[in-house]
């Protein structure tokens, strides 16, 4: 589940700026969830590494990239003590990367 319930798209995937390669786009998202996360915003973190993972998924070329992003969200997740969510996303990163550690198992 790339949505958790409750924490809703910042915006739509018809907003993304025409002419931008999806990569670009999904690595500003994962830099702005990074640094919401170091200025402990985290629901901006979480929204963030959200449209990371949609476009992530529609351009992957690493599975370890998607499992970083899931991973991240799960830390996210943890910090507002959201234990359920955090769970979910640490077994999400699992499914893309068995052998990487996340944040939460």
């Amino acid at each position: 589940m790339i949505w958790r319930s409750g924490f809703s798209a910042p915006w739509h995937l018809e907003q993304i700026p025409f002419g931008c390669s999806q990569m670009a786009v999904w690595e500003d998202f994962k830099a702005q969830g990074n640094e919401a996360f170091r200025s402990g915003n985290f629901i901006q973190a979480i929204q963030s590494y959200s449209m990371a993972i949609v476009l992530a998924g529609l351009d992957a070329t690493s599975s370890e990239l998607i499992c970083i992003l899931f991973s991240n969200r799960s830390a996210a997740f943890m910090k507002m003590e959201s234990y359920q969510f955090a769970r979910a996303d640490a077994e999400d990163a699992l499914t893309f990367m068995p052998t990487k550690k996340p944040h939460f198992t």
